[in-house]
């Protein structure tokens, strides 16, 4: 039996503008760090499905 799920903290989503407990990094903004995120770009489950976005944890190097 698997213990207690931990909660994520909400994360800003680059896509939808909005926050979500489902969003993962998918991109590094190399320009000006800029945003809630400072540079980081996050994408929320339902937009990664909807703009076939990978998350850097789950790409191959």
């Amino acid at each position: 039996m698997k213990g207690p799920q931990r909660r994520r903290r909400p994360v800003w989503c680059s896509w939808h503008d909005g926050l979500s407990d489902t969003a993962f990094l998918v991109r590094v903004h190399d320009g000006a760090a800029s945003g809630p995120n400072g540079g980081l770009l996050y994408a929320c489950a339902r937009c990664r499905e909807q703009y076939g976005l990978t998350p850097l944890t789950e790409r191959a190097t």
